[in-house]
């Protein structure tokens, strides 16, 4: 008797994927449906692998989904796979709560990883240009573009360190610096 049948889900959550339909007959080998219980979601995402040494359990993620443009939630890092697959990336998983229910399953984020780097100068990365197969930086110095071999670090995708070559204080050109050449005469504007 239909009537006297009760489904009860083992968990809390939120159905998904609702297979059935009344007056159907139901199958052993055919999912019912799907709870997802979402307070708390993982995402999961790859990093390249010479990124996975700055990267491990515990530390805090930006998530910031596409579908929800300006909000950024916290997560956690859950779990870093130690295998590297073929094409050089680490998937990486975090945690993070969903109290308001905004998040939604298979929900797709930018995900930004914070690192803090004591004692490092950071500059744009549209400070550095190639020449002569090295990298430069023009440094602005009584009133002229000064041609500066540097090295760099780590970067993300807009700033990059510099291990050597500069030093802090030193004023670098950040814009329509790829036809400078040594002791160009320049005027800076400066950024408000």
């Amino acid at each position: 008797n239909l009537s006297l049948a009760t489904i009860t889900a083992p968990i809390g959550g939120v159905v998904s994927n609702l297979e059935a339909k009344a007056n159907n007959p139901a199958s052993a080998f055919k999912s019912f449906c799907t709870i997802i219980g979402n307070r708390t979601m993982q995402v999961s995402f790859q990093l390249l692998e010479s990124e996975m040494t700055h990267l491990s359990p515990g530390q805090q993620v930006a998530v910031q989904p596409f579908a929800l443009s300006g909000r950024s939630f916290t997560g956690t890092v859950t779990a870093v796979n130690p295998t590297i697959d073929a094409s050089g990336m680490v998937k990486v998983t975090a945690t993070l709560p969903n109290d308001a229910g905004v998040l939604m399953d298979g929900m797709n984020a930018k995900i930004v990883v914070k690192k803090s780097l004591p004692d490092c100068l950071v500059i744009p990365k549209t400070a550095v240009i190639y020449r002569q197969n090295r990298k430069v930086v023009f440094v602005h110095q009584n009133g002229k573009a000064i041609w500066t071999y540097v090295e760099t670090g780590l970067e993300n995708t807009t700033s990059v360190t510099i291990t050597s070559g500069l030093e802090a204080r030193q004023e670098v050109i950040v814009s329509n610096n790829a036809d400078l050449a040594h002791e160009s005469p320049v005027t800076v504007g400066r950024e408000q």
